[in-house]
């Protein structure tokens, strides 16, 4: 319930900062006025801010703000008119329906709606929760199945990444020049290279090992999950057969509603 609101030094409506007002029996101090919409104000005031009805202000205040509460009332009776004639116009697009078609369901997407066949999206209402667990169940798998094919492509991936140690064989008494200064590839530095390229093809066979690995756990995975899709995915599944009416609604503007009529036992 909206109550009178009270602003103990706001009588002048020239002043920024409201040192103290009440609304609904809670009291704000240094109150800023901020920005209008609609109906209802910002207010900023000490440790925070809100948005209030303009209504619950003293008049001064409503008077600042060119609040206007016939012209108000107006906006909202307009308002609630659209709102239950656009509710009318659903209800008997729901309603206005055409003749039952037996339907193939596809699979159900993350926002409910049904991918059907021929290659369509439409969402049904009045689904049995049979058909509707199912293919909750079903969608639920798809996804374990695309996860886990974006989990193999990447260990693929970076099963090629694995690097290999990069050595490469220079003839003893090879001169070369570092920073201005001829160097002779001797014995011992080139006993030295091969220790060190030894420890690195080590490291990279257990790296190139491990990403093997990977691999055949994430194609065993993904193998698994195919598997648990394929026990409950058979084209001919009774719960993928139902006989459903379309009606002249589009759910969003793009998705047709249909009416669920019956299980489709014709072809069983």
């Amino acid at each position: 319930m909206a109550c009178c609101a009270t602003g103990a030094s706001a009588a002048d409506s020239n002043t920024n900062i409201i040192p103290t007002l009440t609304i609904d029996g809670q009291t704000f101090t240094n109150v800023e006025l901020g920005t209008v919409t609609g109906a209802r104000v910002a207010i900023l005031y000490d440790g925070g801010g809100q948005r209030v009805a303009i209504s619950n202000l003293p008049p001064n205040l409503q008077a600042r703000l060119h609040y206007d509460p016939a012209a108000v009332a107006a906006q909202q009776a307009a308002t609630d008119a659209a709102k239950t004639a656009n509710k009318e116009r659903i209800d008997k697009e729901k309603t206005t329906l055409s003749p039952a078609q037996p339907i193939r369901i596809v699979r159900m997407l993350p926002d409910h709606t049904i991918i059907i066949e021929p290659n369509k999206n439409i969402f049904i209402h009045g689904l049995p929760p049979a058909v509707s667990g199912y293919l909750a169940t079903l969608a639920r798998l798809q996804a374990e199945v695309d996860s886990a094919q974006a989990t193999l492509d990447a260990a693929i991936n970076g099963a090629g990444q694995v690097p290999g140690s990069g050595y490469r064989a220079t003839p003893i008494g090879t001169v070369s020049t570092y920073a201005g200064v001829p160097q002779t590839y001797s014995q011992s530095r080139d006993q030295n290279v091969r220790g060190s390229a030894a420890v690195a093809n080590a490291n990279a066979r257990e790296a190139a090992a491990g990403a093997a690995k990977n691999v055949a756990d994430r194609q065993t995975q993904l193998a698994n999950a195919k598997a648990h899709l394929a026990l409950l995915n058979p084209a001919t599944n009774p719960l993928r057969l139902i006989i459903a009416r379309p009606s002249e609604y589009l759910l969003g503007g793009t998705v047709r509603w249909w009416e669920f009529d019956k299980m489709d036992t014709s072809s069983l």
